[in-house]
Parts: C-alpha cells; structure tokens; sequence
C-alpha cells in the first residue's frame, strides 16, 4: 500500500488523518521520486495499491501509473477510490486509458447502501453515485473491483451490509 497524497475531496466524519493531511498539505513527494523508489525497488515490487488520499485526483499519478505499467509491467497496480476516479476519467479520456491499461484492481469505498446516509458520512453529495458509477464501470472491464467499508458500529448493521453485497452482486462481472 502506498499514499503518494495527502490530496482527498471529502470531509469524512471518521477520517484519522484530516489534522495529519492539513499539516503536509503540499509537502507531498512528487513524481521524479515516486519514480527514483520503483526505479531503485522495482525487483522487490510485486504489487502496489495506492491508497491513503484520494490518489486520482492528481495529474501526475496517472503519469506514474503508465510509468509503472511501461516500465515494470510485471508490478500489479490497484487503487483504491472513493469514487472521484470515476469522474476523473469520465472527464479526461487519457486518464481513462492510462486506468484501463494500467491498473488491475479498483478498490471502491462505499459505506452505506443508501445514498444519502454514504453522502452524509463521506461529507460530499454524490459521492454515493461516484463509488456506484465506479463499480459499474468495472463490471464490463478486465479490472477487478471490491468494495470496501469503514468497520463503525452503524455501517455493520446487517440490514446495511446486505444493501451493500446487493449493490455489489448487481455489478459484479
């Protein structure tokens, strides 16, 4: 698992690492030493899953991601989203290609099976629709898809956790 970013587009009412995120904010590594790591590792990285911030929402981790997939097609990339790749690529049909080619596994964060309790705790609207949109995107693409949750008391009720395996059954491949 990899963080590249602090960047996120939410305001989630459980999220560990705001006051962390607004410390760093533009204190992130860039590119040319994302690169220099898999450079210098590339024999020792079988994997990597970015995640921790909202990874798709900058430019350069779609440079790196075909970077990775040109330069060392032997490392599987997987990410995982809140949803805001789904727009992202809907809005620039190079990062869609560069996903498409490049990443093997989206992990899609989706709390609750009702939109607007996802949306509440998420702190965006339409982030509900975003993790469904993504997850149905998946569905007719050679990327595996999951889902994953946070693990507080409301989201593992079992009436919400069968919406949940409902919305994934309706999009799985």
């Amino acid at each position: 698992g990899w963080g590249i970013s602090s960047a996120c587009n939410m305001s989630c009412k459980f999220c560990y690492s705001a006051d962390v995120r607004n410390e760093i904010r533009n204190k992130d590594v860039g590119i040319k030493d994302w690169k220099l790591l898999v450079d210098r590792n590339y024999e020792q990285l079988d994997s990597i899953n970015y995640g921790t911030g909202e990874n798709s929402l900058l430019s350069d981790w779609y440079d790196f991601v075909e970077y990775v997939a040109k330069n060392y097609p032997h490392i599987k990339q997987a990410i995982t989203t809140n949803g805001a790749l789904y727009k992202k690529m809907m809005e620039n049909s190079r990062f869609e290609k560069i996903v498409n080619d490049g990443i093997a596994e989206i992990d899609v964060s989706l709390d609750y099976c009702i939109a607007e309790k996802h949306d509440e705790l998420r702190g965006l609207k339409g982030a509900f629709d975003n993790a469904k949109n993504m997850l149905n995107y998946c569905k007719d693409k050679p990327i595996e898809a999951t889902l994953v949750f946070i693990g507080i008391n409301d989201v593992l009720k079992i009436e919400n956790l069968e919406g949940i395996f409902d919305i994934a059954a309706l999009n799985a491949s």
